[in-house]
């Protein structure tokens, strides 16, 4: 990020150059983050993978946890994994209402996975009324704050690429 700051105030010092062309900012801009800005191939993909990693999970719990438990583990699962998958699919045409609800699911997601972490938490002390549904809980969370953290990166991005673009 430091160095998308540096190009940032490099680029709106015009000097007696005057203003620089857009595709010498866009090559800056390129440059500095290693890969294109707001890649839209690589974050569907990364939304994809998140989502079928959550509903992975889901399936996963029918043979892991108790009869009782699995069925909710599974509803949660193909609910908050479809959704992300949907959105992934969503962001072909509309890229960014695609990555904003996924970004919004994902917060969700982990917002409800953080409500878990006392059970996490007696999990570890050797209590495990509920088997191992902790620590699955704790993954689902654990891909929805990855993803959350990626959406906002994104969003960071595209707002940098729009400030450098309006500046030319």
């Amino acid at each position: 990020m430091a160095n998308l700051s540096f190009i940032a105030i490099t680029l709106t010092d015009k000097g007696n150059q005057g203003d620089f062309p857009c595709h010498a900012t866009a090559l800056c801009c390129k440059l500095a983050s290693g890969r294109k800005i707001a890649s839209s191939p690589v974050m569907r993909f990364y939304i994809f993978i998140c989502g079928l990693a959550i509903l992975g999970m889901g399936v996963a719990a029918l043979s892991v946890l108790d009869r009782a438990q699995a069925p909710g583990f599974l509803q949660g699962a193909l609910t908050l994994g479809g959704g992300i998958v949907i959105c992934a699919i969503f962001s072909i045409k509309m890229h960014w209402h695609g990555i904003i609800g996924a970004g919004v699911l994902a917060l969700l997601g982990a917002a409800r996975g953080v409500g878990n972490l006392p059970d996490l938490a007696k999990f570890m002390a050797g209590e495990r009324p509920r088997g191992p549904a902790p620590l699955l809980e704790t993954g689902v969370t654990l891909i929805c704050l990855l993803l959350l953290v990626k959406v906002i990166q994104a969003l960071s991005r595209e707002r940098l690429r729009r400030m450098l673009e309006t500046e030319k």
